[in-house]
């Protein structure tokens, strides 16, 4: 009896032994189908790596801006208005501020356009003008002096322009040295233009001994 025991025991336990093993098979193929799978995830990192450093935006298209910003600095410096000064027969004389380019009839318009009293022959309206210039539109029956070769009426005007003359130029005036010059363009940007040549005496340091000196030199 006892025999037969053992042996009922000893094949049971054969039995579970077998069944285990059995079982953990589809274990094992779970282990190697997992592993199979790393070397791909593994084959993947470096391009993901590679992708990451790559620099963003092309180089060439950030190349090409840089090398325009200058070129187009430069255009922008290059533009400067023109100051002219508009007096005469014209409705509001005045210092006017004008693109390059500007021609004498653009002056004009900037200045409220002519006076019925205007003599429009005496200038030429079509002329390009230049930075610091005075036109003077005569009335009719004026004296106009004859203008010289190569010049236009308004141009041949020598006289230094109260309004219009920077500093160097007033300085080239009889007893007028840079302090006295810079005095007369203070005076002229707080106050506006000079209606008449007489009005150089309302400046600080200038009298009317220096005005009588200089008034056939100077004009508005």
């Amino acid at each position: 009896m006892k025999k037969r025991k053992r042996s009922f025991f000893a094949g049971l336990l054969l039995l579970l032994l077998l069944s285990g093993c059995g079982r953990e098979e589809p274990r094992l193929i779970l282990e190697d189908s997992a592993g199979e799978d790393s070397p791909k995830e593994q084959g993947e990192t470096p391009e993901s790596e590679a992708s990451e450093n790559l620099p963003e935006g092309n180089p060439d298209e950030s190349a090409g801006t840089e090398d325009q910003s200058p070129q187009a600095d430069g255009e922008g410096q290059g533009k400067k208005s023109l100051l002219v000064y508009v007096c005469g027969a014209v409705a509001s004389p005045g210092v006017y501020q004008l693109e390059p380019g500007a021609r004498v009839y653009q002056a004009i318009e900037a200045a409220g356009g002519l006076t019925p009293e205007a003599d429009p022959t005496g200038i030429n309206q079509a002329r390009e003008l230049t930075d610091g210039e005075q036109i003077t539109v005569y009335r009719l029956g004026e004296t106009v002096p004859p203008a010289r070769e190569g010049q236009s009426m308004e141009q041949q005007d020598t006289r230094v322009n109260l309004n219009t003359a920077g500093k160097e130029e007033l300085m080239t005036l009889t007893g007028i040295g840079e302090t006295r010059a810079q005095a007369i363009i203070d005076y002229r940007q707080e106050h506006g233009p000079f209606a008449s040549t007489e009005d150089l005496m309302q400046v600080d340091g200038i009298k009317e001994k220096t005005w009588e000196k200089i008034k056939e030199e100077i004009t508005v």
